[in-house]
């Protein structure tokens, strides 16, 4: 059940100060408000970890900062199906008309995806895996992460290793 009343990591749209940064940037002659996740440097959308959906935000803004293009953080790929990432970002091109508009795409980890949103981290390598009979390369992850796919890959009834040196050790998925 999803409780009801104001979410603690979204806050008041009404006092966002994403909405006065993206003024400041398109006063100032920036030419795109794009969120930076990690960077501080909040203007436009959010990325899809722990924070509200990526794409209303850079909507609103567009909205609220007509003359600026705008951009979202990471959208994870594996959270949408393609036909919704293409409608999701057809809607934001026409709010935003003929300005820019710029995606972040990319792979959410196993924690996100899996355990927060109930999407297969694991379904298409291991998938990949056994239609092809070849390998299967996923990018570095945690340790924590790497183990949660090991046993992913393991209930699946085949065989991965990790390979690599952190910070930059990966899980790749092996047939059998």
């Amino acid at each position: 059940m999803i409780p009801h009343g104001r979410w603690p990591c979204v806050g008041n749209p009404a006092s966002d100060h994403r909405f006065e940064v993206a003024l400041r940037a398109q006063k100032v002659g920036r030419s795109v408000a794009q969120h930076h996740a990690g960077s501080g440097r909040v203007v436009g959308g959010v990325g899809e970890a722990n924070a509200g959906e990526g794409l209303s935000m850079p909507g609103a803004i567009s909205q609220v900062a007509p003359h600026i293009g705008i951009g979202t953080g990471v959208l994870a790929l594996q959270l949408r199906t393609p036909p919704l990432h293409a409608m999701a970002a057809a809607t934001l091109q026409q709010l935003a008309g003929d300005r820019d508009v710029f995606l972040g795409v990319g792979i959410s980890s196993p924690a996100v995806a899996g355990q927060w949103h109930g999407a297969g981290y694991t379904d298409r390598p291991i998938a990949q895996v056994r239609e092809s009979g070849e390998p299967v390369s996923l990018e570095a992850m945690t340790p924590f992460e790497r183990k949660v796919v090991h046993d992913a890959v393991a209930a699946a009834g085949l065989s991965s290793e990790s390979e690599g040196v952190e910070p930059r050790r990966y899980v790749v998925v092996l047939p059998g």
